[in-house]
């Protein structure tokens, strides 16, 4: 009685195994390799954010493969980071300009700055 019950377990086991291999690959799979996709296509500086932007957007087309909205802009990251150079650059030509290195000022002062005392 105790091997037929094992048997059966057996069965149920494997029929659960194979019930959840098809959902994977019918379910899971096809929503996973576009996600994986239009990361490697978008490549964003911080991926999980993406990733749930994106799957939530899939969630009103309920599995269906529609394409998430391209990007039309860049990203706040890529807009901080060209701010950034274009910072960086000004500061290159106002110390060209000045004809100092600012790096050699005493610290706490300026340039530019008069010492009135």
């Amino acid at each position: 009685q105790a091997f037929v019950i094992c048997l059966s377990r057996r069965r149920d086991k494997r029929a659960m195994a194979q019930e959840h291999q098809e959902y994977i690959q019918t379910k899971v799979n096809p929503t996973l390799a576009n996600l994986v996709t239009q990361v490697l296509l978008e490549r964003p500086e911080v991926p999980v954010p993406f990733m749930i932007r994106w799957l939530a957007s899939q969630q009103s087309g309920q599995g269906a493969s529609v394409a998430p909205p391209q990007k039309s802009e860049p990203s706040e990251t890529d807009r901080l980071r060209n701010e950034i150079q274009a910072l960086q650059q000004e500061v290159r030509q106002l110390e060209v300009q000045l004809g100092k290195d600012t790096d050699s000022l005493p610290l706490g002062t300026s340039p530019g700055a008069t010492n009135e005392n």
